[in-house]
């Protein structure tokens, strides 16, 4: 984005940030909590909310984390008043404190604008919150003061738990021609195949792409649903970080590493167990696209 920049820690080290308020978090940081640029990355996951107000899918990517109190952090400008926020922005907030209210993975606090008692004192509660006392503890979520929604506008928070699935993963293994030798693997969700994370094999490239793409094209192509329990969005998000990084891996060997597992019977697989927690659909191979054997599928 035009107003990306980075702040020098004292280490030598540098983290990037958006708005001056990001940029003063980093600089309290480094200056009063004597933190080391490694203390503070970007977000490990991409999260979802459905938007009930536009009937889409959104993602949320937070601004910080801080791996050694495995805390999310949020910062917000404490009285927004630019009128592009009040009318296109400030009802979705509500919807992403949601998201993390219910998400028990990680710690998260909300900063807003320099206000940095409540994140202190998080960090101690989050240190302490291991001692024996006997008390089951939760993960830290850190919500106050917060610019949510006018009580006039109505959003419904209930619309996250009502969503529309999105949890039908699918799971494309497209190989070469008159063999069983694997040339992609490509992950998508929903309902409608639009969009996929996909693997090249031989390039060791992972990049995003369409159902028109011509790996699935130039390959013979079968499609498997998910039918696990393990999380497999999980897996998706991990991906789409390392899109957003340049980085790449086999998706088998993601899938795997979340114990979600592969095996075709063919020599695709990513066990030695013979597990598989997919089921195969029936992709009409006779069509001259995989575009149209995809709608003929939704059909």
């Amino acid at each position: 984005r035009p107003t990306y920049n980075t702040y020098r820690f004292s280490d030598g080290g540098e983290v990037g940030y958006l708005s001056q308020l990001e940029m003063k978090f980093l600089h309290f940081c480094n200056t009063i909590m004597e933190f080391t640029s490694n203390m503070i990355t970007e977000s490990p996951e991409i999260f979802k909310y459905y938007d009930a107000k536009d009937k889409v899918w959104r993602q949320y990517i937070p601004d910080y984390y801080l791996p050694d109190y495995n805390l999310i952090v949020e910062i917000k400008d404490a009285n927004n008043q630019n009128p592009a926020f009040i009318k296109d922005t400030k009802y979705k907030v509500a919807y992403k404190n949601r998201v993390m209210q219910n998400q028990t993975k990680y710690n998260f606090i909300i900063i807003h604008g320099t206000n940095y008692g409540p994140f202190i004192e998080a960090l101690y509660q989050i240190v302490h919150k291991g001692e024996p006392d006997g008390k089951t503890h939760k993960n830290q979520v850190v919500i106050t003061e917060t610019a949510c929604t006018d009580l006039d506008e109505m959003i419904n928070l209930q619309a996250i738990e009502d969503a529309p699935t999105d949890k039908n993963y699918y799971l494309m293994i497209g190989t070469i021609p008159g063999t069983t030798i694997a040339s992609c693997y490509a992950l998508s969700y929903g309902e409608t195949f639009s969009n996929w994370i996909i693997y090249d094999v031989t390039d060791d490239i992972l990049y995003e792409s369409s159902y028109q793409d011509k790996a699935f094209s130039l390959n013979i192509c079968q499609c498997y649903r998910y039918i696990g329990k393990a999380d497999i969005s999980d897996v998706y998000h991990q991906l789409s970080i390392l899109l957003r990084s340049g980085s790449s891996k086999n998706i088998l060997v993601a899938l795997r590493e979340n114990e979600i597992y592969f095996d075709n019977g063919t020599g695709i697989t990513n066990n030695d167990n013979r597990k598989m927690m997919f089921v195969p659909m029936n992709i009409d191979q006779s069509v001259k696209t995989l575009e149209e054997s995809v709608m003929k599928l939704c059909r």
